[in-house]
């Protein structure tokens, strides 16, 4: 996971192959002279609006849980990297790794110049971020997807293991639920030409980089 100032058109090449972008704000990085990185999934945290943030932090720890437990690169970013971003990234790294909010960012800030204490300054901020701590659980771990299955009445699904799909997993294969007779593929443009809704329940467990673009990217 990589915390960032906002990536721009003259610094995006500095940055790595990311799957998804978390910008800490309410706008599109565009509308702040910023840029999407390539084939990023973005997705916005706006961690200083009190009337925004848990809603949007309910739906956004799914998704990075599952990245990070497939090895995929996240950009956390604000403006400056500093301040939201940081308080961001803390929250995220005290969840993952079992700590406290303080002890995440003194973890961050030995490593880069950020400014969490200034951000919680904002004595409600600061209250919903360790309250958010302590009320995150880290969920299963699903499968990597590893294709595409749907049937002509069926929703798009992600293909958990073996025409088992995502939605369907169960820790213990027997149990599992299978379609009958499905459509396969690994390619999603042909997937997506199957012209089959998306199984929501199926995208709620996916990574960022299986997450389609077109409906995905806000």
């Amino acid at each position: 996971m990589w915390l960032a100032g906002l990536p721009t058109a003259a610094n995006k090449h500095r940055f790595p192959p990311a799957t998804l972008q978390i910008a800490c704000f309410t706008e599109r990085p565009e509308e702040r002279n910023g840029v999407v990185l390539p084939n990023a999934l973005l997705r916005r945290f706006p961690v200083a609006v009190a009337a925004e943030r848990a809603e949007a932090w309910k739906e956004l720890w799914p998704l990075v849980l599952q990245s990070l437990y497939c090895g995929e690169v996240i950009v956390t970013h604000c403006i400056a990297g500093r301040h939201r971003a940081g308080g961001a990234s803390a929250l995220i790294r005290a969840v993952m790794m079992g700590e406290t909010f303080e002890d995440a960012s003194d973890w961050i800030a030995q490593r880069r110049d950020t400014d969490v204490p200034g951000f919680c300054r904002d004595k409600e901020a600061a209250k919903w971020l360790q309250e958010t701590v302590k009320n995150t659980k880290r969920r299963d771990r699903w499968p990597r997807p590893s294709g595409y299955l749907a049937t002509p009445r069926s929703a798009l699904h992600l293909q958990g293991f073996k025409l088992v799909p995502l939605c369907m997993h169960h820790q213990k294969t027997d149990k599992a639920q299978r379609l009958t007779d499905p459509m396969f593929t690994e390619d999603g443009d042909e997937a997506v030409a199957w012209d089959r809704p998306w199984c929501r329940a199926c995208l709620a467990r996916a990574p960022a980089s299986w997450m389609p673009r077109d409906a995905g990217s806000e």
